[in-house]
């Protein structure tokens, strides 16, 4: 028989611990068929042994040896008859011949030119080799970690190149032999943010809208996939999720969400991309009937009262309401209620402020058995949406007038909406104050509603000169007049 590389070949012997069989083990030459047979001879010189195995048709075999004495091993493969037989040949003290397997769960993450490697310790195992090279690079960069080191860090990396990592035990008296894992492949870190490219929303149902977002990604050739964060800004729930896909349909409630993009592959993930998504505000047929389906009211300056619709309790049991300053981060409350209809919001060590609106969601959710929520597709409906406020003041600034379309005996007046946070309160319409010497009792006063910037002034004196003043109004009064608007009528 010869030794041929289309024939039998690399043969090795070792075992896993003392207590186990020592096996030797060979691949089959490119000839070999299913029935190709083996003959394994085995040899001790020292205590004068030799044992002969015969028709193995697998491509190990397990055997009995004396540990201390060097052994020699051929395999030989004896089912060719049309050709030469080959045969591999292995030497080696089988006490010595013990090989730890590699560490488990080897894991690898990358940042910023790093790569940072970790695995399951081992019995027996104080250090490590590892094992790093660029990706289809000739050599090899080895170092030995600390004792009892759990990782080890490479640096200075090129963060566009993959490397291939491989590990094994540092060989010691209980492991003489370690094995190398496999090879792993770290891709390239992913150093751009997905480009968001639609975030939109569609009204489905009542309280409901559907929900898609898609993006693209500089780096897709070496992505995995992607992780897509929705969590509700009241910070009640979030949900991760994993999609291979750059797109996402969810239907969701009225609430304000933060989404969040990134890519990850096997190393480490992308930075994110963010945007937000505000709650419902009052858009489309749909949605038009969200607005006073609720009752708020004030409970001694101390608390608000929200009720809805008794006829509720008949079809739910589960409720969340969100609230808080309008164009702030509400806070959130989840309840069960059986049998009413109302629920009082008071916060421990929380004043409510007067003279500042607040925003009230109310949702609903189908759950029997628990209302906190299981996820964010399709999981509640918002019902209705209220502001109030726990007591109103009067406005503290006044709008921005001027005047046009000035004839003989009209006018046209314009103003400027004051600042929601100048209200106060909820505004009821406006106060327009004009007269000619402007004296308290010749002044005229007009009442418009909330809806109007502009009023036309008529049956005025030609030739004359007039001084205007309007005021917000809210349910505590008349707020700051604005500035004089002076004008004078034509003569002809």
């Amino acid at each position: 028989c010869l030794f041929s590389t289309d024939g039998v070949q690399d043969l090795d012997c070792f075992k896993k611990s003392k207590k186990d069989p020592l096996t030797c083990y060979w691949k089959s030459g490119s000839s070999a068929s299913n029935i190709t047979t083996y003959t394994l001879i085995i040899a001790q010189e020292v205590r004068d042994y030799c044992k002969i195995h015969h028709n193995i048709s697998k491509t190990f075999h397990s055997i009995e040896v004396f540990g201390k004495y060097e052994m020699n091993a051929w395999v030989i493969d004896e089912s060719s008859r049309n050709r030469n037989c080959s045969k591999t040949f292995f030497r080696g003290i089988p006490n010595n011949l013990i090989r730890c397997d590699p560490p488990t769960e080897i894991m690898f993450k990358r940042d910023s030119g790093k790569i940072y490697i970790s695995w399951m310790e081992q019995k027996h195992i104080k250090k490590y080799n590892i094992q790093l090279r660029e990706s289809g690079h000739p050599s090899w960069k080895m170092v030995v970690s600390e004792e009892n080191a759990k990782y080890m860090l490479f640096e200075g990396l090129n963060p566009s190149l993959s490397y291939e990592v491989q590990v094994q035990c540092t060989p010691n008296q209980k492991c003489p032999q370690c094995s190398w894992s496999e090879m792993f492949l770290v891709p390239a870190e992913l150093t751009k943010k997905p480009v968001i490219v639609k975030f939109q929303t569609y009204p489905v149902k009542r309280g409901q809208r559907s929900f898609f977002i898609n993006w693209t990604f500089a780096q897709n050739a070496t992505v995995d996939g992607y992780t897509v964060t929705v969590r509700k800004e009241s910070r009640e729930f979030n949900q991760i999720l994993n999609t291979t896909l750059p797109e996402l349909y969810l239907t969701l409630s009225g609430s304000s969400y933060l989404v969040s993009v990134m890519a990850f592959n096997s190393a480490g993930s992308s930075p994110q991309a963010e945007r937000k998504l505000p709650a419902l505000q009052n858009i489309g047929k749909l949605q038009s009937n969200l607005l006073d389906q609720i009752n708020v009211t004030a409970a001694f300056n101390k608390s608000f009262i929200i009720s809805w619709d008794p006829k509720m309790k008949y079809s739910y049991r589960c409720y969340s309401i969100e609230w808080g300053l309008v164009n702030q981060t509400l806070s959130h409350i989840t309840f069960y209620l059986a049998n009413e209809n109302s629920r009082e919001i008071k916060v421990r060590k929380y004043h409510f402020e007067p003279f500042k609106r607040y925003q009230f969601i109310l949702h609903i959710r189908p759950y029997k058995d628990t209302c906190n929520l299981r996820h964010v597709n399709n999981s509640e409906t918002t019902y209705a949406m209220a502001e109030a406020y726990i007591s109103e003041g009067r406005p503290v600034s006044a709008p921005n007038g001027t005047y046009h379309n000035v004839t003989k005996h009209s006018a046209l007046i314009e103003w400027t909406t004051v600042p929601d946070e100048d209200l106060r309160g909820f505004l009821q319409g406006y106060v327009i104050h004009y007269g000619v010497n402007y004296q308290e009792d010749a002044i005229s006063r007009i009442t418009v509603n909330s809806s109007t910037n502009t009023y036309k002034l008529s049956n005025l004196t030609r030739n004359t000169v007039y001084k205007v003043q309007v005021s917000a109004l809210t349910n505590a009064g008349e707020g700051k007049k604005s500035h004089f608007i002076i004008f004078k009528t034509q003569q002809y």
